[in-house]
């Protein structure tokens, strides 16, 4: 059969598919890449779907759960419908031979047996059934190529009774597109079958029927002898039974001396079945709403109301920290106002997407081709252009930098922008920001009833709201530690609550910790010290509480309190402005942050949280035991150098540097800070 079909030149090209695949690795990890080699196998993906291979298959592998969002959001998959995703063919089947490679020829087929059970339990898995039809025919072919190359043929069969009548039927459509691609999905785990001779004849049968459902059609002649050829580099022998179907009689007078081709009006009509041919349909990025989404309807009707007021561009900011659940509310609010945007809905993520890319991206579902336009200024006129005559709502998720976002930003009075963010200073001027708080405390209760599937019994009820307190509200702590039960059948939900009672660490899993961890690697080295400083607090706490504290001027230390709530590591108490408050996960980071340390790096932020607390009335007394320390401390140059530092500006915050300046230990200490910088 020829090397390419209509189909497969849809697809990406070998060494495109390969570089992209190649990029999704450098950019999460082999771990990433590992779930995706998985995911590949069934074409089309939904949230559930995904999360089921990676338990069933990559549990032992300590593959972040985040990976699941990462895959579904990247270039190696397409939103395709509400909460279905596929993977793209091309980069699938570098994928698959990836997977084989990696995990041995035996893994596909347990997919496709794990695939089979599921749909047998889940037969309703989604709203279209093309769609669990196409999975099944992928599974079937893996474990059961013989029935699957006779079941196609017989549909094949069915497909073009009758063609050869006058008054024939025409052609199904949609029946000749599924198997023109079918052909080429199931091309590998086919060439299994034991009927071999039946499928080279039925694989090459469909190759030659795609070229007409394409309009693609090969040259097929008529030769004197009143045989048939077409050059695909396919037999007459082969192509007989299609063309003998679209070959209208003929008579023998008919035919000339020469070849004759196929004339156009033989071509038998296509049925498209209702389909608007060369309508582009709306994009819709968003991805799939979660099930488990409680509470939040206020600020859902809030941010309705602000982003479809006229006239526009109208921008809304959604500001909280990490695991509050900003990207959750961004895609329920995407949903729920799908019908407000009628050209679309529009997504991207600004921790892994280019500007550049993102345009390209959004241009093509418009039928637009950014390809004259190489500089970003020149796109981002071009996409203004777009946007003008258009109702789109753009979200923007998990902005990073003000510089990233503004040339995505819709200025027509037509358009509308939501975006997420922890840095509340990214927002753009004059948009309206929305702080995003704890969850209510009965929407952190039907979040832990949810995720169980089962209403709570009044004594779970109980347990379930100390949990929720003990966890702050924090929606992404809660799914984190409720879905802990259900790893943990024998774990009741009053036996969870004792566990965290005794340690918040008890969680089990990284997702809270990066989320803190992401905002705390952003910090200057003395934002860092106040952070670590203020998880000392177990209550709301005042600016000159703090200052005191950390021995800050009060200006300095009001400053620093207001950097750290812009970054959303800490809140300003909605019941009284003037105490400040933080996460109670917080404080588990601090000490998970500092466990994890290599011994020297422990030893230097014990001694930096010491020093920080120590007041300011308190230095000239205390200075020289700090001092004796830091001459005894057996770690590397550098670490000792950042803790003369420390003393040395903890000694000139309290004013004493004149009556030390004469003391043979400050010129020590100085000589030390002022070496080489780490």
């Amino acid at each position: 059969m020829a090397e390419s079909s209509p189909v497969r030149e849809r697809w990406l090209p070998l060494d495109v598919a390969a570089r992209e695949v190649v990029a999704f690795e450098r950019r999460f990890g082999p771990g990433h890449l590992a779930l995706a080699c998985h995911a590949a196998l069934p074409l089309l993906l939904t949230p559930e779907l995904l999360n089921l291979i990676h338990l069933n298959f990559l549990e032992e592998e300590n593959i972040p759960w985040v990976a699941e969002a990462d895959l579904l959001l990247s270039a190696l998959c397409r939103p395709i419908d509400e909460g279905l995703y596929e993977v793209e063919p091309g980069i699938r089947e570098v994928l698959l031979a990836e997977l084989e490679e990696q995990f041995g020829w035996q893994r596909p087929q347990e997919i496709a047996g794990f695939l089979l059970s599921y749909l047998a339990k889940r037969p309703t898995w989604h709203s279209q059934a093309e769609a669990t039809n196409t999975v099944r025919w992928i599974a079937r072919a893996y474990l059961e190529p013989d029935a699957v190359v006779q079941e196609l043929t017989t549909l094949l069969d069915k497909n073009l009774e009758g063609l050869e009548e006058e008054d024939g039927p025409a052609l199904n459509l949609p029946i000749s597109l599924q198997l023109a691609h079918l052909n080429e999905l199931l091309a590998e785990p086919l060439e299994q079958t034991t009927f071999r001779e039946s499928y080279q004849d039925l694989s090459n049968n469909i190759y030659i029927l795609s070229h007409w459902v394409y309009g693609e059609s090969p040259a097929v002649e008529i030769d004197e002898g009143g045989d048939m050829r077409a050059e695909t580099g396919v037999s007459s022998a082969a192509i007989r039974p299609v063309i003998q179907k679209f070959v209208k009689r003929r008579k023998t007078s008919a035919r000339s001396e020469e070849t004759s081709p196929l004339k156009e009006s033989e071509i038998p009509q296509l049925q498209w079945e209702g389909t608007e041919m060369g309508k582009v349909a709306v994009p819709f990025q968003a991805p799939p709403a979660s099930p488990l989404f409680v509470g939040r309807e206020r600020e859902i009707e809030g941010i309705r109301e602000f982003l479809t007021k006229s006239p526009g561009p109208n921008i809304c900011c959604i500001v909280g920290m990490g695991g509050t659940g900003k990207t959750v509310l961004a895609t329920y609010i995407a949903h729920r106002l799908r019908s407000d945007f009628p050209d679309g809905v529009l997504w991207a993520n600004g921790a892994i997407q280019e500007t550049s890319d993102i345009l390209e991206a959004w241009s093509h579902p418009f039928g637009y081709d950014f390809v004259e336009h190489p500089t970003l200024g020149s796109l981002r006129r071009f996409w203004q252009n777009i946007l003008a005559t258009k109702k789109i709502l753009i979200i923007l998720d998990d902005v990073q930098s003000a510089e990233w976002v503004q040339p995505l930003l819709p200025l027509g009075s037509q358009g509308a922008a939501l975006l997420t963010t922890r840095d509340r200073s990214i927002a753009p001027r004059g948009a309206y920001i929305y702080d995003l708080s704890r969850l209510p405390p009965l929407a952190s209760r039907e979040l832990v009833s949810n995720i169980l599937g089962r209403v709570l019994s009044p004594e779970e009820e109980v347990c379930a709201d100390e949990i929720s307190n003990l966890l702050g509200h924090l929606p992404l702590a809660i799914e984190i530690a409720a879905k802990s039960l259900l790893r943990n059948p024998s774990l009741t939900v009053c036996g969870l609550l004792e566990r965290l009672q005794n340690s918040l660490a008890e969680v089990g899993d990284r997702n809270v910790q990066n989320a803190f961890s992401l905002a705390f690697q952003s910090l200057s080295s003395a934002l860092k010290q106040s952070f670590i400083l203020l998880c000392r607090f177990t209550r709301p706490f005042t600016l000159d509480e703090f200052a005191s504290l950390a021995g800050l001027e009060r200006d300095i230390a009001e400053e620093h309190l207001y950097r750290l709530v812009n970054y959303s590591l800490l809140s300003v108490s909605e019941d009284n402005p003037a105490h400040f408050y933080h996460h109670p996960l917080l404080a588990d980071f601090v000490r998970t942050l500092l466990e994890e340390q290599r011994p020297e790096e422990q030893m230097l932020y014990e001694f930096l949280l010491q020093l920080t607390t120590l007041p300011k009335n308190q230095v000239a007394g205390e200075i020289h035991t700090f001092v004796d320390r830091w001459r005894l401390l057996e770690i590397s140059g550098p670490y000792k150098q950042r803790i003369a530092q420390a003393i040395v500006e903890k000694i000139r915050e309290a004013k004493r540097e004149k009556q030390s300046q004469d003391k043979g230990w400050y010129l020590e200490l100085k000589a030390s800070a002022e070496g080489p910088s780490i």
